[in-house]
């Protein structure tokens, strides 16, 4: 098992004596990253605009608002590696107790019959033509008073388990603490080269059916998304990315259909500033192009659906809990001249008295209510394995 002293020393320290920090591992990637307000606050942005062209480690919720603003931190405090992390660290060796001031008093479980019953009417509207998805998520708490949590033992484990994933944990008195392991990447690039992906469909992974084909209702479904993010990368125009066919990617134990999409930023135009009257763009103009594919390409259909405004009103309309960060995106954004920004899929909220868990299903035409509640119960165990697994073992 991997050591987690060190990244231990280091939450302890960064929690203690910043402002907020992250750390994060990108997938297939072995070498740890940090970031440390170590000066002022993280910058808490309401509308995207803020960001102008500047650099840091980002974390945006699915709508960005007063309530939920995105959060940027400098890149002052980056760190490159256990040996540029175990520096930072230094000799200190204060321990601290997980902790938030926030306890999950409000984080209330989505019942199945509620979950149930917003499906079958999401179905009913896109039988009638009103949207072609929209994806539905619903939440779970999991009480746990065990008071020797370790989040550097969880990350581990998660790196572990998922290693093709993003997989980070962040925290700032703000927003809390979060965790996730992510396999869908939302933007990769660096000198104007790029890659996305559409990925969509899930199923138990088994090496016995991995490659059987997915039924028809996965296929549509991963098709909305690529369909969608090739749509919107011609409108900054994008006309003539390299797609690859469709394949069934593995995320630990679960797959996916996923398209891999590349292609070069070029002349990159301005997009209209439209999403949903409730919210703020979650991108905004800006002479950086990295902000301007972001903002074509989030929220794509893989979270929120099609039509974008019409499943986004929808979905405010519907679902009864506040998403917070589950579904927005975070990464590097122009660190090192490179950027690399996650969905922020299969991810938790951490709390002292338990785990908040999220999990969404794409409900289309060919849609059954009970399975897509079974889809988001595997969804879910992903993260309660992190627990389940690091009770009783030091990573």
């Amino acid at each position: 098992m991997t050591d987690s002293t060190y990244l231990q020393k280091f939450i302890a320290k960064a929690r203690n004596k910043s402002s907020g920090f992250a750390v994060w591992f990108l997938p297939g990637s072995e070498i740890p990253m940090a970031v440390v307000q170590q000066h002022g606050e993280v910058e808490k942005i309401s509308n995207m605009r803020q960001l102008g062209s500047r650099s840091g480690f980002v974390e945006a919720p699915f709508v960005v608002s007063e309530r939920n603003p995105a959060l940027l931190f400098s890149v002052d405090g980056l760190l490159l590696g256990r040996d540029e992390i175990t520096y930072y660290t230094g000799n200190y060796n204060g321990g601290y107790v997980f902790s938030d001031k926030a306890f999950a008093e409000n984080s209330v479980d989505t019942p199945k019959d509620e979950f149930i019953a917003q499906c079958s009417n999401a179905i009913k509207l896109i039988k009638a033509g009103a949207m072609d998805k929209v994806v539905l998520s619903r939440q779970k708490f999991i009480t746990s008073s065990d008071a020797s949590l370790q989040p550097a033992s969880l990350l581990l484990f998660l790196k572990q388990k998922y290693p093709t994933a993003f997989v980070y944990l962040f925290y700032t008195p703000a927003s809390g603490w979060w965790m996730g392991a992510s396999p869908e990447l939302l933007l990769r690039g660096r000198a104007g080269n790029y890659q996305t992906m559409a990925l969509a469909g899930t199923r138990p992974f088994n090496p016995q059916t991995h490659t059987l084909p997915w039924p028809e209702k996965e296929q549509l479904e991963q098709k909305f998304v690529t369909d969608y993010i090739l749509e919107k990368l011609h409108a900054v125009g994008i006309t003539d990315p390299d797609c690859s066919a469709p394949y069934t990617r593995q995320a630990g134990s679960v797959e996916h259909i996923c398209t891999e999409i590349s292609f070069s930023s070029g002349k990159v135009v301005e997009l209209p500033q439209t999403l949903h009257p409730k919210a703020t763009n979650c991108i905004a103009n800006s002479d950086t192009i990295n902000f301007e594919l972001l903002q074509a390409l989030h929220p794509t259909p893989a979270v929120c659906g099609m039509p974008a405004e019409v499943a986004m009103d929808f979905i405010l309309k519907t679902e009864k809990h506040n998403r917070e960060y589950y579904t927005g995106f975070l990464g590097m954004l122009n660190i090192k001249e490179q950027t690399n920004v996650y969905v922020n899929l299969r991810c938790m909220r951490l709390f002292p008295n338990g785990k908040l868990l999220f999990a969404g299903a794409g409900i289309t035409a060919g849609s059954d209510p009970e399975r897509e509640w079974n889809e988001t119960e595997m969804k879910m165990q992903i993260m309660a394995s992190a627990f389940d697994n690091t009770q009783n073992e030091s990573i």
